[in-house]
């Protein structure tokens, strides 16, 4: 008997925090390669820019000492990430920094009010729909980075899922 196998057409990637920049850069590279066909990326809390540059970002200062992700954090995870620094300028490692967003794949960005990604978030959003593609993003108020990990402890956790298998859904059900 053969086991049930997948269905190569209809394919999605989703992520949080640096998963989700591992979803974004697999989006570029599909469209890039021209293969698999995506129909649907969600990033949740996505870290899209490792560039020191990104540390410019008002989220950045606001919650870098942040309680749950801090920007000590986040250069301990770039550092054992990357072999140099110069890799964060590249696309295929910051997202953010792709000079064209046209041809991926819809999205689903969502980010939490108190979390030094937040901003990286918003503005991979924006570049997506500035490119004129299909983006639902959601802004979680009182939240932290990842709380959609921890729906026992964070009730909105519950919506935030509820909206990510919703979008999954339309994206499958229109391929």
């Amino acid at each position: 008997m053969r086991p049930p196998g997948g269905d190569a057409t209809r394919l999605a990637v989703a992520g949080d925090s640096a998963g989700g920049n591992l979803a974004a850069c697999i989006s570029l590279l599909a469209r890039d390669l021209g293969s698999p066909k995506l129909l649907h990326q969600t990033l949740v809390c996505p870290w899209v820019d490792l560039s020191p540059a990104a540390e410019a970002a008002e989220s950045f200062h606001m919650f870098g000492q942040g309680l749950w992700l801090s920007a000590t954090g986040l250069g301990w995870f770039r550092r054992h990430y990357l072999q140099n620094l110069d890799q964060a300028s590249s696309p295929l490692v910051s997202p953010l920094r792709s000079p064209d967003f046209l041809g991926l794949p819809p999205a689903l960005v969502l980010t939490a009010e108190f979390d030094i990604l937040a901003d990286q978030g918003r503005s991979y959003g924006e570049c997506l729909r500035g490119a004129g593609v299909p983006v639902t993003r959601a802004h979680y108020s009182g939240m932290l980075h990842d709380f959609v990990t921890l729906p026992g402890l964070f009730l909105p956790a519950w919506e935030a899922i509820g909206q990510i298998t919703a979008a999954l859904r339309g994206a499958f059900n229109q391929a």
